[in-house]
């Protein structure tokens, strides 16, 4: 991880004041760890589905696509999604992606795979219950 970029995150994102490991704030180094073990496993069982079709759910998004720009601040974009476009379009046993994180709704498609946010926000932010996404339920 960058110090500088980690430092810069750590005061703009609410997790870093909000979020705690063992009685110590999350810090960019730890969720960096962190990605890196998730997305191993991830390619370790998604190789070993590839005759099944399969729902993902994860908390960042998988796709700079599912980030909203209204706000134009693009520099922290990596706290929000990663890049997994050609992981998705190479894996297309994956029919569904559903993610949190962002806090905004959004349902596209890319490639043969539908990818939903799951917006819930921060406690005290405006309840997002009344969403109703019409893949209620997934049919796989």
């Amino acid at each position: 991880t960058n110090n500088g970029m980690d430092y810069l995150i750590s005061r703009w994102a609410q997790d870093f004041s909000q979020i705690t490991r063992i009685d110590q704030y999350i810090s960019p180094g730890y969720l960096a760890g962190e990605h890196k073990s998730c997305m191993n496993f991830i390619h370790m069982t998604i190789n070993k589905l590839v005759n099944f079709r399969t729902v993902m759910v994860t908390h960042h998004a998988p796709s700079k696509s599912c980030i909203d720009y209204t706000s134009g601040d693009r520099c922290v974009d990596d706290f929000f999604a990663v890049d997994l476009d050609n992981f998705i379009l190479n894996n297309r046993q994956i029919k569904y992606w559903v993610y949190g994180h962002n806090h905004h709704r959004k349902i596209f498609t890319m490639g043969d795979t539908v990818v939903i946010s799951n917006a819930k926000g921060y406690p005290g932010q405006r309840d997002h219950a009344t969403w109703t996404c019409k893949y209620g339920r997934f049919e796989i």
